[in-house]
């Protein structure tokens, strides 16, 4: 689920109950994502009707820079189809390997 809170949203992700909430706001060219005490920000990409997210800089706390080195690689691709916002979205971090990888639709809950 997305909430609204000013300029920012908060991304609510359901995997099997366990729920996992981000923030995302932008700030001129960049995209900014917070998860718990890391902040990482995005520079986004179109290509071929889909939008990529390109990892550019992280932060631990929000002021002490990650190197280059420990940033996770992030590979996303979104897109719009029937109507429905589409997502495959992984994450590979430094000797952890594969963290996270999920893919799916966004849209919404119709009454029956």
């Amino acid at each position: 689920s997305i909430a609204f809170e000013g300029d920012r949203e908060r991304w609510t992700r359901d995997f099997d109950g366990h729920k996992f909430q981000s923030v995302l706001w932008n700030k001129r060219d960049s995209l900014f994502e917070r998860l718990g005490p890391v902040l990482f920000e995005f520079k986004l990409v179109a290509h071929d009707g889909a939008l990529s997210m390109m990892l550019r800089k992280g932060w631990l706390l929000g002021f002490l820079r990650l190197p280059r080195f420990c940033l996770p690689i992030v590979s996303t691709q979104e897109f719009c189809a029937e109507g429905r916002y589409q997502f495959d979205v992984q994450v590979d971090w430094p000797i952890l390997g594969r963290v996270i990888r999920y893919k799916g639709t966004l849209g919404t809950d119709r009454a029956k």
